[in-house]
């Protein structure tokens, strides 16, 4: 049932559209959940991690005996553990796992800093490169 290779090539692929959507398009769930806050007066906001998207598309596709679907709801899962543990800390410090959104300003403040650690890493990198 589970394929190894499938879920780390489609985990692949979704961690590169996650990372190039961050980075590069400047994509990122905590500046929508910002303007909701905002905008709707929230007192908090509760982030849904493409995670919990993938154990609930692994549980519903094991039940129901869809192969693929379990395969790609695992890649989903892995895909965020890598983005959030690997990736952001590496790049930012932080893995950024937030699970509830409550005080609008305490996440710009990490947004602006967030920013900053980007610029920095980038930097570096073209620096090692040149």
């Amino acid at each position: 049932m589970i394929n190894l290779s499938t879920i780390l090539i489609i985990a692949f692929f979704i961690e590169a559209i996650t990372i190039f959507g961050r980075f590069f398009f400047k994509l990122s769930s905590k500046r929508i959940y910002i303007k909701l806050i905002k905008r709707f007066e929230f007192k908090f906001f509760i982030h849904f991690h493409h995670l919990f998207f993938g154990l609930i598309l692994s549980l519903v596709s094991f039940h129901y005996g869809f192969v693929f679907l379990f395969n790609l709801g695992f890649a989903m899962v892995l895909s965020d553990l890598v983005h959030h543990f690997v990736v952001l800390w590496i790049i930012i410090g932080n893995p950024e796992f937030h699970l509830i959104y409550k005080n609008p300003k305490h996440f710009q403040e990490e947004q602006k800093l967030e920013d900053r650690k980007i610029k920095k890493f980038i930097k570096h990198m073209v620096y090692i490169f040149d």
